[in-house]
């Protein structure tokens, strides 16, 4: 979609010796999302998230930023391979 909008992509073809593979990584910006104004994204609340080293942790804010109710952890065990550790964070978001 970015070469039929004619909009920038960055290539860049890397050769690893030692593994004696060809890599190829592409990249571009997305264009600026448009913004609404801080009181209407805050008019019904929002979620604060806190990330920690076994979970996440988030929280409902009222339109002041005051906690409200119980705040609710989604827990993730980040051992193992990058496969597993990548599927526990994506899980938990």
């Amino acid at each position: 979609d970015r070469v039929e909008a004619n909009r920038a992509v960055a290539y860049r073809i890397h050769y690893d010796v030692q593994r004696g593979r060809w890599y190829l990584t592409a990249s571009w910006q997305y264009p600026p999302t448009q913004t609404i104004p801080l009181a209407a994204a805050l008019a019904h609340g929002v979620i604060g998230v806190d990330t920690n080293a076994d979970h996440l942790a988030a929280w409902r804010l009222d339109r002041h930023g005051n906690p409200t109710g119980n705040p609710r952890r989604f827990f993730y065990d980040l051992r193992g391979s990058a496969d597993h550790r990548d599927a526990q964070v994506r899980h938990a978001l």
